[in-house]
């Protein structure tokens, strides 16, 4: 059995990056689109592009599912940023 650092963890940014675009984008089309629709097309389109359901980009959204690296890789594309930006390894503090 092999022994695994716990001294750091990994945290995934996709959240931050999908609200950043989604924020982006709907500023440039506020007049255009009410809110939640809106909201509702930004996810088809990036799950669309990535290859899963809205409702798995809507669940990462809301922190509630992480993506996996390859799935952050399609989003990085979508999203025009680097990939190594999406994960973030950081130390644990201590307990």
């Amino acid at each position: 059995m092999s022994k695994t650092n716990s001294k750091f963890k990994v945290l995934s940014n996709v959240q931050h990056y999908l609200e950043r675009d989604y924020q982006m984008l709907k500023a440039i089309k506020e007049s255009d689109l009410d809110n939640k629709y809106f909201r509702k097309q930004y996810f088809n389109e990036v799950a669309l592009y990535c290859g899963v359901s809205p409702s798995t980009i809507s669940q990462m959204h809301a922190r509630n599912l992480h993506a996996s690296y390859l799935l952050a890789i399609k989003i990085s594309e979508f999203i025009n940023v680097p990939v190594e930006n999406i994960w973030q390894v950081v130390e644990k503090e201590a307990e």
